[in-house]
């Protein structure tokens, strides 16, 4: 055994050989895929840095709810925060927020339930997110909600059955139809209702109205 390789790094360990890395798991949507290029070191989306687009994207816009994908190292989230700001979750969207869910059609519950549902497509869900609680539910995109907890689907009920199950710590029980099955789910999340924004770190310099102060 080469000792020099380290047991949580064998792939960077391999490339140094001139070697290529080797995976057991083929399909992107599994944990498992990802999991394992993870453990391997096997990160060639990975931009080292933040990305050239994000800074000048934060150059020319104001503080806004910020969503940093779990699937990197989160150059963002540091890059915010040396910038004098950090993202952080509520309990109440902002107002851009509610903007957004209406320009989209959508009720947006991506950042509790990982799930968004249309408002034209009555119920619909339109978007998943990959590993969230409504993923590991099972429900997929084109699912239609029936009911929640007994009761006609609607948004504000979705909402508050988020915080019952908050408060009871009881799975939010839904009943969906995907083409003419229909089946009951229970979702075993309890962490509450949760919409991002951007808030001052006290005391830190503020370079993000630096860098988006108007120049003459």
């Amino acid at each position: 055994m080469d000792k020099s390789a380290s047991p949580e790094r064998p792939a960077a360990a391999a490339r140094a050989g001139g070697e290529s890395p080797v995976f057991t798991t083929r399909d992107p949507n599994t944990a498992a895929f990802w999991d394992e290029r993870f453990r391997q070191g096997f990160v060639p989306w990975d931009q080292t840095g933040v990305p050239a687009a994000f800074a000048a994207f934060a150059a020319r816009t104001t503080p806004r709810p910020v969503l940093i994908p779990g699937c990197g190292s989160a150059y963002e989230a540091g890059w915010l925060a040396r910038a004098g700001w950090k993202l952080i979750y509520t309990d109440v969207p902002t107002e851009y927020f509610r903007g957004l869910e209406d320009q989209r059609k959508v009720s947006d519950f991506m950042f509790s339930l990982g799930l968004n549902v249309s408002m034209r497509e009555y119920a619909q869900i339109v978007e998943v997110l990959w590993a969230g609680p409504a993923y590991s539910a099972g429900l997929t995109v084109g699912t239609v909600i029936i009911a929640v907890n007994g009761m006609e689907y609607r948004p504000e009920r979705l909402r508050q059955a988020i915080i019952n199950a908050h408060n009871s710590h009881t799975p939010i029980e839904l009943i969906v139809k995907n083409l003419d099955r229909y089946r009951t789910v229970r979702i075993p999340y309890f962490d509450g209702l949760k919409y991002p924004r951007l808030e001052r770190i006290e005391h830190a310099e503020d370079r993000l109205a630096a860098i988006t102060k108007p120049r003459t």
